[in-house]
């Protein structure tokens, strides 16, 4: 049997490691799946990241550089109108006034923007001028300057609506720097053009402001009229100044919201950019932002990398930590293999070592699997045992019943012990208690049974004679109590004979004796009267337990009521406060026997109250699982530990009977009730402290 199940468990431990071996395999699959899957959704998460945060910067950064635009060119437009107003209107007949160039000069140092600043007439010449030179001052221009090809002079000209233009960048006639034209137009008094206010800005000066914004490689200010022309650029390239890029996307996004972030591959050097653009309408000018993808991702590029590497380095613990757990099992394997040799030695030694024989029969009948014990049971050796028939050690006129037992067990697990005597070959009859319990085999293709034959013989036989003993002993105790019962009845009778006639003595002859005779006479009617008491209180005793035992269930309180309107004269004299318990359990009890019970010992303490105090009696029930606790507390003399047990048997009194009358039956009569209800019962009590009689009686069931 052991050796079966060796088998059986070691071709489950090779299906279990490599049912763990496929488990291991596609954790690890999935887990490398579940992490690569993260690494690249958090790639692309990233990357989303990224550019969000470039296109974020980009717009903050076309916001503020648009700002500045507005600030830088309305400080302009309102230093060329001051000079309109304070400036008179270009004459023709008069040259370059070294006045007004000062005064032109010292306009343009105080805005800290402007580079120069000229007065042009209607025609397009420099009537006044103030241009820096290399010594620091201003100075008119020495030639004649025409600035009538000039797209704002034309425009502004053209244009009455124009108020200020923002020129194209143009490369100075005198200074050889690049500037950027602003000019506000000049009309006389009719409102007819008069010329313009000509404003420069050095490209250098935007360039240095460009440089405030600490611009990252490869992103690109701009500032664009909304004609297209480029006015601005960081970093500045000369061959982008002055063009037009109006039929570009920027173009196309603007005329459409004024302002906006997208991404687009730019006119102007063909790279992805991703643009941010405000506009100003105020100058119909566009703050533009230009920022490379390619170098806006470099960061998110190092990211992948670094992902990259942490998915490498989880792969290696991952396959690591598969390698491991595959030699762990690997050693697991071969330590249950070794402790299952050594468990199947141990459990053929602790079986060859019991003393009960066990053996597995197998759905043939066959014993397959045993111990020594089945061995000496049945006498024969173990190549004689094993693949044998179970009938072959049983005698032939055997009934078979633990055969057809066996074979009725199902292939379900089922265990069962039942008792059967056999007649084992050369061994004779025996009693066996046999534990049963069937075994499915590996895949469900076979059962058995596996067997345990205990040799009850002699318990068997040492149970029979105690049932006869048994027996025996009731019959004794049944006519014991018969005969006390019908002696203590028919006693009775001569004694009230013997009271009768001594009272007919007394009454006809109490004149001729003398006091000698009366008291004798006294003497023995007294005697008389206690004998038939206690033959009457004897067979009181002997009637427990003569009735029936007719136990049903019953209330508490309906018992105690009961006994309450019989000790009803008896307690009222006594003066006695009588407490009955709060809680009604129902019992299971003969209820006229219980509420003998109850009187006796209610009637017990009225007898023995303490002579200095009321007589307060207390009932108390506690449920105790399948029984009820009664306590019967009272204030009286109490008893002495030392009596405590003694009180309980029959004719034993504590007390003389000239103070306390009795027989000394009551508690003798309690005692047996209590017992007839398989209960328990006992005193805690002290002298003058008062008694408390405990009992238990058992519970009743509600229906």
């Amino acid at each position: 049997m052991v050796e079966l199940n060796g088998l059986q468990f070691e071709e489950k431990a090779r299906i279990t490691s490599g049912r763990f071996m496929l488990v291991l395999a596609l954790l690890t699959a999935f887990s490398l799946l579940v992490v690569w899957a993260g690494i690249g959704l958090e790639i692309f998460r990233s990357r989303d990241a990224t550019l969000q945060s470039v296109r974020e910067a980009s717009e903050n950064l076309a916001r503020g550089l648009a700002a500045y635009t507005e600030r830088t060119f309305t400080v302009i437009e309102t230093r060329l109108q001051l000079m309109d107003g304070n400036l008179p209107a270009c004459d023709p007949s008069r040259s370059f006034d070294p006045e007004i160039t000062d005064q032109l000069g010292r306009m343009v140092l105080d805005t800290d923007i402007l580079f120069s600043a000229s007065l042009v007439d209607a025609d397009g010449q420099f009537c006044q001028s103030a241009i820096p030179g290399r010594d620091g001052a201003f100075h008119a221009p020495a030639a004649t300057i025409s600035v009538a090809d000039r797209d704002f002079f034309f425009k502004l000209k053209e244009n009455p609506d124009l108020e200020t233009l923002v020129g194209i960048p143009m490369l100075g006639k005198i200074t050889g720097t690049w500037v950027l034209p602003v000019a506000r137009v000049r009309r006389d008094d009719t409102g007819r053009f008069n010329g313009v206010v000509l404003g420069t800005i050095e490209l250098d000066q935007l360039n240095r402001f460009f440089a405030a914004f600490d611009l990252k490689s490869g992103v690109v200010l701009t500032i664009v009229r909304r004609d297209g022309y480029m006015v601005a650029r960081a970093p500045f390239k000369a061959e982008m100044m002055g063009k037009s890029f109006f039929h570009g996307p920027l173009f196309r996004q603007i005329e459409n919201t004024p302002h906006n972030t997208y991404e687009t591959r730019t006119v102007t050097d063909g790279q992805h950019r991703i643009i941010s653009y405000f506009s100003v309408d105020k100058l119909s000018l566009v703050a533009v932002v230009a920022q490379s993808s390619d170098k806006a991702l470099a960061p998110w590029r190092h990211q992948i990398i670094v992902y990259v590497v942490v998915g490498l380095f989880i792969t290696v613990i991952l396959l690591a930590l598969a390698i491991v757990l595959i030699r762990m099992d690997r050693r697991r394997e071969y330590a249950n293999a070794t402790r299952l040799a050594e468990q199947t030695r141990l459990n053929r030694a602790i079986l060859d070592a019991a003393p009960t024989p066990l053996l597995f029969i197998n759905d043939l009948g066959e014993v397959e699997q045993f111990n020594r014990a089945f061995c000496d049971l049945v006498g024969r050796s173990p190549d004689l045992v094993v693949d044998r028939p179970l009938q072959d050690f049983l005698d032939e006129d055997e009934d078979n019943n633990l055969v057809q037992v066996v074979q009725g067990l199902t292939g379900e697990t089922t265990e069962f012990s039942i008792e059967l005597s056999l007649s084992i070959k050369d061994k004779g009859r025996r009693t066996f208690l046999i534990s049963m319990a069937s075994v499915g085999l590996e895949g469900g293709e076979s059962h058995g049974a596996v067997l345990s034959l205990t040799d009850i013989s002699r318990r068997k036989e040492a149970e029979d004679k105690q049932s006869r003993l048994v027996a025996r002993l009731e019959e004794s105790n049944t006519d014991l109590e018969q005969f006390a019962y019908v002696a203590s009845h028919d006693l009775r009778e001569p004694l009230r004979m013997v009271a009768s006639y001594v009272s007919l003595l007394e009454r006809n002859f109490s004149d001729s004796l003398d006091a000698s005779g009366l008291e004798f006479i006294a003497y023995a009617r007294e005697g008389a009267l206690r004998l038939d008491k206690l033959v009457k209180d004897l067979l009181q005793y002997s009637r427990v337990g003569q009735a029936p035992k007719d136990s049903e269930p019953v209330s508490l309180s309906s018992i105690l009521h009961g006994v309450m309107a019989d000790l009803g004269p008896g307690a009222e004299v006594s003066g006695a406060r009588i407490v009955l318990p709060e809680d009604d359990p129902l019992l299971t009890c003969n209820a006229h026997e219980v509420a003998r019970l109850f009187d006796q010992l209610i009637s017990n303490a009225i007898k023995f109250q303490h002579p200095d105090r009321a007589l307060h009696v207390a009932i108390i029930a506690t449920e105790m699982g399948d029984h009820v606790l009664f306590e019967v507390r009272d204030n009286g003399i109490g008893i002495d530990p030392a009596y405590h047990e003694k009180v309980f048997v029959i004719f034993q009194r504590l007390h003389q009977r000239e103070r306390y009358e009795g027989t000394g039956v009551g508690l003798a009569i309690c005692r047996k009730i209590v017992a007839r209800h398989g209960g328990r019962i006992w005193i805690d009590s002290a002298p003058s402290e008062g008694t408390t009689v405990m009992f238990t009686l058992p519970k009743g069931r509600h229906s």
